[in-house]
């Protein structure tokens, strides 16, 4: 069986905390705003500065 210390947490796309899971095992569902993340992306575009030629095999 695969152990972990729990607190789950699920953020909006700027990094605000929007659900946060305690320490007991249990099913945590949020609704999330596809648009705000297409937004955040568009104005952040971090996969367009990735560099994984840097990462060699690990890419």
């Amino acid at each position: 069986m695969f152990r972990t210390a729990g607190e789950s947490l699920v953020a909006d796309p700027e990094g605000n905390l929007v659900c946060k899971a305690d320490d007991r095992e249990q099913l945590v569902t949020v609704t999330l705003d596809l648009a705000k993340a297409r937004q955040r992306q568009e104005k952040v575009p971090w996969l367009k500065l990735r560099r994984p030629e840097w990462y060699g095999s690990q890419a």
